[in-house]
């Protein structure tokens, strides 16, 4: 596959689409995964594979939670963990 013609961003665009559509919100977790990948020595994918690492999987669950809370489909907790 030529690296690039591949369009990285259109999966991300027809998820959206669908969730607009079915009208069930999206969470891009791409942002926030970068910035975790970027800013630490032990990043949130493994080196090896696109798989999230521990670190990642924190950063995703963050994000959710964060996305749920802004919504108020849930209550802030008294104290993050």
């Amino acid at each position: 596959m030529d690296e690039n013609a591949w369009d990285r961003g259109l999966p991300l665009r027809r998820l959206r689409a669908l969730g607009e559509t079915a009208g069930v919100p999206m969470v891009d977790l791409t942002p926030a995964l970068r910035r975790a990948d970027a800013s630490l020595l032990d990043g949130a994918y493994f080196t090896y594979d696109p798989h999230w690492t521990a670190l990642g999987h924190r950063v995703a669950a963050a994000e959710v939670a964060k996305s749920l809370r802004d919504r108020g489909w849930v209550p802030a907790c008294a104290a993050p963990r």
